[in-house]
């Protein structure tokens, strides 16, 4: 040690090179990067490709993480789009093609959502042959994979999302059928089975509509998961430690609309921040027109009203629609998504794509996703971690495709 930190001070004064440094030393310096960064350094030489799939390092990536002056965090936005998954890299600017359709997708399936929790990503694909729905969760990252098993009872999903235990690591897929009577299903990755149980008269939201809770305005802040209720203009919440439904007596507000003029808008909550408030994106109509896309309000838990926050920009939203028209398919559908203080707006079929950063209050315009035309999308932000898992730990490396494509 006393060695290491004296080589350390001749190296920063300028006397030793990065080859002549201790093995420990150089981990150490690797072991705070981001992971993208990481991911970059593999295809230098392979003498780092070895080291940064070392358990050593491994194992002090794991210790700086619970550190969050050690290790910058990065929120990846994955993408599902014409039949391919991207990943934008913020630190990168670029879009990034990950080849995960065999690993994620059972043969003839198509992907219906997303959802990501603790480095872990969770894909809900139906096979239109043989009417099955399945989930499969991995970490892109170590090529870790888990294809679930199929769900007790297969109708329709209604609304669905992950949640994942920051000390035990382990996850649920939680989903909802709007049936009558309504099943909730529980897949628990310890016991590595569905626990399936029906709701009670009156315990669930709407009992009997299945089309009206959208599968995509899930949420989860504080093991409370939240759904909308777009006939009833209601909020409910579901307690996991509790398993209890509960309705949330907060009006949406004044416009707040889902379809005008053939377009189709599915509204999101999304988890503040700092407060880990409830928020919730959508659009507004005012009259006969379609008056914004885009706009973020915060419930106000001491009023029980929504406040709105923030709206994209009307030239943004407007030249992502003109891209929709010229495009000539409808409905056109707006969807959104959120985590990592970032909130998410596409377009289908264009190929732009709007992120809010709540931190700085400011919207953005990414790159275009790199594909021709957009035939249909699933996207959510993903927290890329080494340390998320499926299982105990083994000899965990990191997935070839990042590096080549980076």
């Amino acid at each position: 040690m006393a060695e290491s930190k004296a080589v350390a001070c001749k190296a920063a004064r300028g006397g030793v090179r990065w080859m002549d440094l201790p093995v420990e030393l150089k981990e150490g310096i690797l072991a705070r990067l981001p992971v993208s960064h990481l991911l970059r350094l593999r295809s230098v030489c392979k003498d780092w490709r070895s080291m940064i799939s070392s358990p050593t390092f491994l194992k002090l990536y794991y210790y700086n993480l619970q550190d969050p002056l050690a290790v910058r965090k990065e929120e990846w936005l994955v993408v599902y789009a014409s039949d391919t998954f991207f990943a934008y890299i913020p630190s990168f600017r670029k879009w990034v093609h990950l080849d995960l359709n065999h690993a994620l997708l059972p043969a003839g399936s198509h992907v219906r959502g997303l959802v990501a929790a603790g480095g872990l990503l969770c894909v809900y694909s139906y096979n239109f042959n043989l009417y099955t729905r399945s989930f499969v969760v991995c970490n892109p990252l170590t090529k870790a994979r888990k294809l679930l098993p199929l769900l007790p009872m297969s109708s329709a999903v209604t609304t669905w999302t992950m949640i994942v235990d920051n000390t035990s690591k382990a996850y649920k897929v939680i989903v909802l059928n709007m049936s009558t009577p309504a099943v909730l299903q529980v897949y628990d990755s310890e016991s590595c089975q569905w626990i399936q149980t029906t709701l009670s008269q009156g315990t669930a939201p709407a009992q009997g509509h299945r089309d009206i809770v959208f599968r995509h305005s899930a949420t989860c802040i504080s093991k409370v998961v939240y759904c909308i209720d777009c006939t009833q203009g209601s909020v409910f919440a579901y307690d996991i430690g509790k398993d209890d439904w509960s309705k949330i007596n907060a009006p949406f507000p004044q416009g707040f609309g889902i379809w005008k003029e053939n377009i189709f808008v599915f509204p999101r909550f999304v988890q503040g921040v700092l407060n880990k408030r409830l928020m919730l994106v959508g659009g507004l109509i005012q009259g006969e027109i379609m008056e914004s896309i885009g706009v973020v309000w915060e419930l106000d838990t001491s009023t029980m009203t929504w406040c709105e926050i923030a709206r994209a920009p009307d030239h943004m939203w407007k030249e992502m629609l003109e891209c929709c028209y010229m495009a000539d398919e409808f409905p056109i559908r707006v969807q959104f998504t959120g985590g990592g203080g970032l909130i998410c707006v596409t377009m289908v079929p264009c190929c732009q794509v709007l992120v809010y950063d709540i931190h700085k209050k400011s919207w953005q315009k990414l790159p275009n996703l790199p594909v021709p035309y957009l035939e249909c999308a699933a996207s959510y932000f993903y927290e890329p971690r080494l340390d998320a898992q499926l299982t105990t730990p083994a000899n965990l490396s990191l997935a070839p495709w990042m590096a080549d494509d980076l």
